[in-house]
């Protein structure tokens, strides 16, 4: 059974999301604040984290950043949720490391798509990550290799402009990266990565 851990202040919005999760299969635990969350992240483990920005103890940015930084969550997709909808606030959150987000007020099908997605996503790679046909997710060392085309066993599309980015993450996946590192592996700024 997968787990999803739900970080929002309004009692009413995370009572509905965690209903939804337990009706759909999911074990789900909620918290109101920022450090409540953190700490049910490192004794639950989930497997995915989806969270507010804004929240009365920390904003979401901080715990974004607590949640990579720590090397038990690090791996964990994030999905954060916001009102608000400034570029500037959403590059931020995706720099930080989120996964995905969900500008408010969405529906719960959206809501369970996202989860889905980012579920699937993170499996895939992880079942990527354990093949033995993959050599390259054995590196646990630093990117001491060129960046070369991608190969054909992988889970990333045939596109050679993005070649790089894409092996430097399946080579890194395991490990807390973030946008400016695989701008950086690959030759981009963070900027013309991200368009």
């Amino acid at each position: 059974m997968k787990t999803v851990l739900v970080i929002e202040e309004e009692l009413q919005t995370r009572n509905v999301i965690l209903k939804c999760l337990t009706f759909e299969g999911f074990q789900a635990y909620g918290a109101s604040k920022g450090n409540e969350g953190i700490q049910l992240a490192q004794e639950h483990h989930p497997d995915l984290v989806v969270w507010d920005i804004m929240m009365p103890d920390m904003d979401g940015y901080s715990v974004l950043s607590t949640l990579r930084n720590a090397e038990a969550t690090a791996a964990i997709p994030l999905i954060f949720l916001t009102a608000k909808v400034t570029m500037a606030d959403l590059r931020r959150g995706m720099e930080l490391g989120a996964d995905d987000y969900l500008t408010k007020p969405f529906t719960v099908e959206q809501f369970l798509s996202a989860n889905t997605t980012r579920l699937s996503r993170h499996e895939a790679i992880n079942a990527a990550a354990r093949s033995p046909q993959n050599p390259d997710f054995q590196d646990s060392g630093t990117d001491t290799q060129p960046l070369e085309a991608s190969n054909s066993n992988t889970i990333f599309p045939d596109c050679p402009k993005l070649a790089s980015v894409f092996q430097f993450i399946e080579r890194h996946y395991q490990d807390a990266i973030n946008l400016g590192d695989v701008a950086q592996a690959a030759g981009y700024s963070p900027a013309y990565l991200t368009n």
